[in-house]
């Protein structure tokens, strides 16, 4: 897509869409996609879009091309878990070339372009597949346009992921010193994928949300909203939490958000469970093991004993020895390493007087 070289009047904004846009980007705007990296949706681009220039006043233009349609017969895509598919599945590459237009209420307008590609994978249904593939492709493109207004169009989270302006003022336009920036209304908080949609990858220069910098607080006229449920579980059960953490926001859910804490939540197990009771779970479970102590020379020569009177018995077989310890213990055992010394002398006499048992039998035969 070519940029045409006729002469527009250069775009002019108003006082009060110069201070909109000057704005540090609220928090309650920013999502992470898969990759971790900070990113806004497509369909908040388009709200703020409404905002600034008003119903009407931008314009959206693309060429879309295929790059690529992949079939996969089944069985021929291998999993991880050693499965693989059992359907034709499709994966299709879309490259889109987008140009926003934004105009002003005088007849001027500005014009940004780019590129991205968008992709959607192994999906059962073709149309499906081209569908998530063009809409991604679009969006991405439409937002790589948009940050070329500023702050509030993510232009800032290329900057480490941060959140603080980094426009912060321009030459050219109107400059209000004084004026007080404009309120942010609060159904902004929070901003939620779009449903049916996942967050596409972003550019690779945006940092993961833990290595972010310490950014400014937002505007004190902007509540912040109450976490909800799902989203603390969520957070608890992330693979990079730790069992202190864990007890530092349950302890402050308590404190602050007690009836949260109380609402009951599927668990990673498919279960319900009551939030605080599953956070103080998962941080037990994330507590270190103590090490386990070596066994003496003595306590080694005693499961020796064990195990060859299990084999001369018949009960080698792993079914058979964890039935027969399981009956002289009186309990479940699951591995023999859960043995305490008392429990292998327990075994070894049972196991010796059914061995004596057998003896007599056979004399008496």
């Amino acid at each position: 897509m070519t940029t045409t070289n006729d002469l527009r009047p250069q775009l002019r904004l108003t006082a009060e869409q110069h201070q909109l846009l000057l704005q540090p980007l609220h928090r309650s705007r920013v999502g992470k996609n898969p990759k971790g990296f900070s990113h806004l949706e497509a369909w908040d681009i388009r709200r703020w879009l409404i905002r600034v220039f008003g119903f009407g006043g931008y314009k959206i233009e693309n060429r879309i091309e295929l790059v690529k349609e992949i079939e996969s017969p089944p069985g021929s895509i291998k999993y991880r878990n050693g499965g693989s598919n059992e359907k034709t599945v499709w994966t299709v590459v879309y490259r889109a070339e987008v140009r926003l237009t934004v105009f002003d209420q005088y007849g001027g307008c500005a014009v940004f372009e780019d590129v991205a590609c968008g992709d959607s994978s192994n999906q059962p249904s073709l149309g499906d597949c081209h569908d998530n593939a063009i809409k991604t492709a679009v969006s991405q493109g439409l937002k790589r346009c948009a940050v070329n207004l500023g702050d509030q169009f993510g232009l800032g989270l290329y900057n480490d992921g941060g959140l603080d302006a980094v426009v912060v003022r321009t030459v050219v336009g109107p400059m209000v010193a004084d004026a007080a920036p404009p309120p942010m209304s609060v159904e902004d908080a929070p901003v939620r994928p779009e449903p049916g949609s996942a967050p596409a990858a972003e550019e690779h220069h945006q940092e993961q949300a833990q290595q972010a910098r310490p950014v400014s607080e937002p505007p004190a006229a902007e509540p912040r909203p109450a976490p909800t449920a799902v989203g603390v579980r969520d957070w608890t059960l992330h693979a990079d939490r730790t069992a202190d953490g864990i007890r530092k926001a349950a302890a402050k859910l308590l404190q602050e958000h007690p009836a949260i804490a109380a609402e009951r939540v599927t668990n990673e197990h498919g279960d319900d469970e009551q939030l605080s009771v599953l956070m103080e779970r998962r941080a037990k479970e994330l507590d270190p093991k103590p090490a386990a102590a070596q066994p003496t020379e003595h306590e080694e020569r005693r499961r020796k004993r064990m195990f060859a009177l299990l084999n001369e018995l018949g009960y080698g077989e792993q079914a058979k020895y964890r039935e027969v310890l399981a009956k002289v213990l009186k309990r479940p055992i699951e591995s023999s390493k859960d043995l305490t010394s008392g429990d292998v002398e327990d075994v070894i006499a049972a196991l010796e007087q059914r061995k004596r048992q057998l003896a007599r039998q056979g004399a008496q035969a």
